[in-house]
């Protein structure tokens, strides 16, 4: 945003009408030469020109009142967003930028870059960001922050600043949204290809990872109710059986990792309830199944 220039106007004794000609003259000459050194805006600039008052404001750091983002875990394209409340303290109107950044060795990376106008000092607002880069690209795991600065660069105070701005994204979410137990593993005497994890009927499932809706159905002498996610991005399959009764999302339907996808059941050839859990790179049921649930279920 570029800040506009101030003129002062000085005053002279009255002159000849020859002498008042000439200063015009040369003043229109002085304010055409400083106008042209004065630099472009940028092309993907929307922000008006401040005006006095604000380059007034920008003499002092801003203070940051608030910083708070929740939840403090988030999953890989899942339905529940990171949000971010803010506040800014002072009693003028604010043109702001706030970034999601990831936290790395060495030096932290900005993903995600939202510019905000007139903001209120003392009042909060609050922006969710929605997983992905400023390119469109889904972020997938790791430790991110938000940061919060003036239009122009110059970044907030936050030394007196409420909240935590942090919080991680994980790229998976344990399958039951509930107490369970884990029972039968991968190949358990009858060639099982999945892992049973026991809970009460009834108790929710979620999507473990985003993607599509690939098969919605009932085998009767198998799987009973069960359904078949199709994971974004990537070559696997996860496979959710014995559900209590028909999915809750339909056949070629895109879902969010977290989404309610069904219930926990005893349908098929299962004793007692428990989901039948399958983990299928390139469509193919894993043995590594078991250490993939543990891994979710110890973060989610």
């Amino acid at each position: 945003m570029n800040a506009t220039d101030t003129v002062r106007e000085t005053r002279r004794p009255r002159r000849t009408p020859l002498l008042i000609g000439l200063a015009v003259a040369t003043a229109s000459i002085g304010a055409g030469s400083a106008w042209a050194q004065r630099p472009e805006p940028a092309a993907d600039s929307d922000e008006p020109e401040a005006d006095e008052d604000k380059q007034a404001r920008r003499a002092g750091q801003l203070d940051l009142k608030l910083e708070e983002a929740s939840p403090n875990k988030v999953f890989w394209l899942g339905v529940r967003k990171a949000k971010f409340e803010y506040e800014v303290g002072g009693s003028g109107t604010y043109d702001l930028v706030i970034e999601v950044v990831k936290s790395k060795a060495g030096a932290d990376q900005m993903v995600r870059r939202y510019r905000v106008s007139n903001r209120d000092g003392n009042k909060k607002y609050e922006l969710k960001w929605n997983g992905r880069r400023t390119n469109g690209d889904a972020v997938k795991k790791g430790n991110f922050y938000f940061r919060v600065s003036e239009v122009g660069g110059r970044r907030l105070k936050r030394s007196n600043a409420d909240g935590n701005r942090s919080f991680k994204l994980f790229p998976a979410i344990f399958p039951i949204d509930g107490r369970h137990d884990y029972w039968d593993g991968f190949g358990a005497g009858r060639n099982h290809a999945g892992q049973d994890l026991g809970a009460n009927c009834g108790t929710p499932l979620e999507a473990a990872e985003p993607g599509t809706i690939s098969t919605k159905a009932f085998n009767g002498g198998g799987y009973g109710y069960y359904v078949v996610i199709d994971v974004k991005n990537s070559d696997r399959q996860l496979l959710y059986g014995h559900l209590k009764a028909a999915a809750t999302v339909r056949q070629g339907e895109h879902v969010g990792t977290g989404e309610r996808i069904g219930k926990v059941g005893d349908t098929g050839n299962a004793s007692g309830c428990h989901l039948h859990f399958e983990y299928r790179p390139n469509g193919s049921p894993s043995p590594k199944v078991t250490e993939k649930l543990r891994a979710w279920d110890k973060y989610s």
